[in-house]
Parts: structure tokens; C-alpha cells; sequence
């Protein structure tokens, strides 16, 4: 295996594949553009330099949609040499190949108002839901998601 190339890119130069199949609801979109404004990008975008496809994003799509919102023009991105096959693959990996949170080190370890502020909802943790009544659901809408133009459903909370 070859050593991965770190290296800066404008933004602009970057292509997104037209394959992702990885989706983003509004909310996690803000809950990403709120962390990328607090800690900047901690974790390089992946960037296939092929020479058939070069400048393709395989990792990172949705972390240049916040950056370009934001207004920025550069990026660190892990270079990688793959064939369209290889990619895809690559691609795959890096959105399914992600683990669980294990809900007792969340509940022990983190403070509930963070876990909140960071996306969880009260559904995806094993928490006294009681406490939380202004996090019950109110009502299912459909809105049209500002980062990629799709429509989505949403869900309303008192």
C-alpha cells in the first residue's frame, strides 16, 4: 500500500462523484456546519487524482458543501490513486464502515446537554424522555433540504 498524500487544494478544482449515494437532512447539515465552525476540518477530504478521475471527491462531500457555504477556498485532502472501481468502493467504505455509539459510555461520559447540542435526539439515546418534553414530536413536514435541493422530511418539535 502506498503512503497517503496530504495536501491543500482549492475548493473550486474539487469534483463531487456523481455516484455518492450519501444523503444529509437539513438538521444534520446545521449540526456539521456548526461543528466545522468550531473545529475547522480535523479529518482530510478524500480525493481521487487518477488520471481519469482526477480531482473527484470520494470522502468529504458534505464537509465541502458546509465549506463552500462558508465561504472558503481551500481544503486538506488525502490524495489517492483508484481506478472508477476502486473509488466507488473507497466511496462505500468511508459512509458505511462506521460503528454504533455504545449508549452507556454516551450517557456516563458525556454531559446530556452536549450530546443534544451535537445532534443526538432524545430517540437515539436511553435517557428518561419525560425530562425532555419540549423534544416530543409535534408534527411530520416536508422541506426542501438548502445543501443539496432534494426534499426531505423534516419533523417539527414544540
Amino acid at each position: 500500500m502506498k503512503p497517503i498524500k496530504i495536501e491543500s487544494k482549492k475548493i473550486f478544482q474539487l469534483e463531487f462523484a456523481e455516484y455518492n449515494p450519501r444523503t444529509i437532512s437539513k438538521k444534520e447539515y446545521k449540526d456539521l456546519k456548526k461543528s466545522i465552525t468550531k473545529f475547522g476540518i480535523v479529518a482530510p477530504i478524500v480525493v481521487n487524482i487518477n488520471k481519469d478521475r482526477e480531482n473527484v471527491i470520494i470522502g468529504g462531500h458534505q464537509r465541502i458543501r458546509v465549506l463552500q457555504d462558508l465561504g472558503h477556498e481551500d481544503v486538506l485532502c488525502a490524495l489517492v490513486d483508484l481506478p472508477i472501481d476502486k473509488e466507488m468502493e473507497l466511496n462505500l467504505r468511508l459512509n458505511k464502515n462506521g460503528g454504533q455509539f455504545d449508549d452507556d459510555l454516551l450517557i456516563n461520559y458525556f454531559d446530556e446537554e452536549l450530546l443534544f447540542e451535537v445532534g443526538f435526539t432524545v430517540n437515539d439515546l436511553d435517557i428518561n424522555i419525560d425530562k425532555y418534553e419540549d423534544n416530543t414530536k409535534q408534527e411530520d413536514t416536508k422541506e426542501v433540504c438548502e445543501c443539496c435541493g432534494k426534499w426531505e422530511s423534516t419533523q417539527r418539535y414544540i
